[in-house]
């Protein structure tokens, strides 16, 4: 129980809430299997850059996508594997489940 400190479950609740909206979590998805741009995720979410940015600029913060500079370009991906550990439980969980909330 150690490993479950209060200081941590707070850290992991706050960690929740990022993936918990719908629009970063998309991000996430899309983001998944290989790096893309800010103008590329913006096109997919149809949404102003400076909206993805935002989002970007969080999900950055909670360590769970890294950007690489290439170029002019800033590149998204995945920060690491547990990252699409997580992801990938979560649809596990609601085929498991076979939820039928979409």
């Amino acid at each position: 129980m150690t490993r479950y400190t209060t200081e941590k479950i707070a850290v992991a609740s706050e960690m929740l809430k990022v993936l918990g909206d719908n629009g970063r979590l998309q991000i996430l998805v899309f983001i998944k299997d290989k790096e893309y741009s800010v103008q590329e995720i913006c096109g997919f979410m149809k949404m102003e850059q400076s909206a993805v940015s935002h989002q970007l600029r969080i999900l950055k913060e909670a360590r769970l996508v890294k950007v690489r500079q290439s170029g002019r370009q800033r590149l998204y991906s995945l920060d690491d594997g547990h990252v699409l550990q997580i992801l990938e439980t979560v649809f596990e969980h609601l085929e498991e489940e076979d939820y039928d909330r979409a």
